[in-house]
């Protein structure tokens, strides 16, 4: 089971929050999804979709990942680290 630390489940409800463009209605159902595309991961913003496995944070969806992609990293956990940049998303695989 993917766990998230409580840094980032507060920096994606920052992101979601912040999504560019988008009205509260327009934000209403869409969660951020983490993908993996071209050997790296990052989120995106979508739709739940049958068989996702849902990350909560306090009674709130934070994070879609898909029963595959969830199946390939079991007892990850999602982190967050500070860089220069800004904090980041971070995960560890399990042991």
């Amino acid at each position: 089971m993917i766990e998230i630390t409580e840094q980032a489940a507060q920096l994606l409800k920052e992101l979601r929050s912040s999504m560019q463009g988008a009205t509260d209605e327009e934000r209403a159902d869409k969660v951020l999804r983490l993908v993996y595309s071209g050997g790296s991961f990052g989120v995106s913003f979508d739709f739940p979709r049958e068989g996702d496995h849902i990350i909560q944070s306090e009674g709130t969806d934070v994070l879609l990942v898909d029963r595959e992609l969830a199946d390939a990293i079991p007892d990850a956990t999602i982190g967050c680290q500070d860089t220069p940049e800004g904090p980041r998303l971070v995960i560890a695989a399990g042991q």
